[in-house]
């Protein structure tokens, strides 16, 4: 749809949308930026922050609302969760999850005329968690802006989680038909212990 097709009110309500998703991008980058060790993180995510708040100044604007006050990092419990499990676990573990986000604003973003630039800045974001997610720095390189090379461990975990999830469904399932067939419980117990 056309801006000029669109009524004040629309246009209002799609700029401020566009403006919490780069405010909840802002605080997912600076939960993750505090808990990440490794300074070439570091540097790419306070890239990726500086982006996300041109982001939205762009749309604060848009908005007519001061930019100082409205690209303040957006706390929503999601990224509470994130920055909690980047503590945890490292940021590393969580940059799928960062990436999907990326993927959902430039989704978000599609066919929207006003949006090509910032949208062609979120595909580049999630390029660069996948490159993030898979890489470590080449000692033969600038640490900040080095290069990469590949060597990743995400397989296996994401193989693990799998594995598991697929463990407790199927004993479910196995309890559950047992149960739908008797209403034994020492049965329904035995057939869930083996």
């Amino acid at each position: 749809m056309n801006d000029t097709t669109q009524s004040p009110k629309d246009l209002q309500r799609k700029y401020r949308r566009y403006l919490d998703a780069e405010r909840e991008a802002i605080a997912l980058y600076s939960a993750m930026l505090a808990a990440e060790k490794e300074e070439y993180r570091t540097e790419v995510l306070r890239d990726l922050i500086a982006a996300e708040q041109r982001h939205a100044v762009l749309w604060a604007g848009k908005l007519g609302f001061p930019p100082g006050k409205m690209t303040q990092p957006r706390k929503t419990a999601r990224v509470r969760l994130l920055g909690l499990l980047s503590r945890v676990f490292g940021t590393k573990r969580i940059l799928a999850i960062a990436e999907r986000l990326e993927g959902n604003d430039t989704a978000m973003y599609g066919g929207d005329p006003e949006a090509v630039e910032v949208m062609e800045e979120e595909v580049q974001h999630a390029e660069t968690l996948r490159g993030l997610q898979n890489s470590h720095p080449s000692p033969h390189q600038e640490v900040a802006r080095g290069g990469w090379e590949s060597a990743s461990n995400s397989g296996a975990y994401r193989a693990g989680v799998l594995g598991i999830n697929d463990g407790l469904v199927s004993n479910f399932g196995l309890v559950w038909g047992v149960a739908g067939g008797t209403a034994d419980p020492y049965i329904i117990l035995l057939a869930g212990t083996a």
